[in-house]
C-alpha cells in the first residue's frame, strides 16, 4: 500500500505528542488537573489555528477579522 508522504510527519508528530502526555501523566496531577492541563494546551491551540480558518472561509483572506466586513 502506498503512503502519502505526509503520513511519516504525521506518525511522526503522534508520537512524539505521545511521548509529552506520557511525560505529563507522571507528574501526579489529580484527574481534574491533569484534564484541566489538557484542555487548557489544546483548546488554546484549537482556537489558534481555527481563528484564521474561520477568516478564510469568511473573507478569503486569512488576515481578515473574521466578523462582518
Amino acid at each position: 500500500m502506498k503512503m502519502h508522504p505526509r503520513e511519516k510527519k504525521i506518525d511522526e508528530a503522534e508520537s512524539i505528542l505521545n511521548k509529552a502526555i506520557l511525560d505529563v501523566m507522571e507528574l501526579d496531577l489529580t484527574n481534574a488537573e491533569y484534564l484541566s492541563v489538557i484542555g487548557s494546551v489544546f483548546g488554546g491551540a484549537i482556537t489558534s489555528r481555527t481563528k484564521y480558518m474561520i477568516r478564510y472561509e469568511r473573507h478569503g483572506d486569512a488576515e481578515k477579522p473574521g466578523g462582518l466586513a
